[in-house]
């Protein structure tokens, strides 16, 4: 499918995920070019106005370059990593209770 993203990266270069703190968040490009770093548990509604605006669960809405397959691509593949890591750290409290 054109403009898929990686099952799972690290958070290089090109990279749609940001890590800050232990959380895991989404890249997105604004109209104006800047970079915009989105918590995707916090979104609410992705539409096409024909814009692509993101609208957060606190009522803030962002208009941003990347269409909405690309942000459900990116949320996705969010989703995919933050339960990666929950399975590892799960894994890592049994192995170190049981040792």
């Amino acid at each position: 499918m054109k403009g898929s993203l990686p099952v799972f990266c690290h958070g290089g270069k090109g990279c749609p995920l940001f890590f800050q703190g232990g959380i895991i968040m989404i890249k997105v490009t604004r109209i104006n070019q800047t970079q915009l770093i989105i918590n995707a548990d916090w979104i609410e509604t992705v539409e096409a106005t024909p814009d692509t605006v993101i609208t957060l669960t606190n009522g803030k809405k962002y208009v941003v370059t990347e269409s909405i397959e690309e942000i459900i691509n990116r949320v996705i593949e969010y989703k995919q990593k933050t339960f990666i890591l929950n399975r590892d750290i799960l894994k890592r409290e049994i192995i170190d209770s049981s040792i």
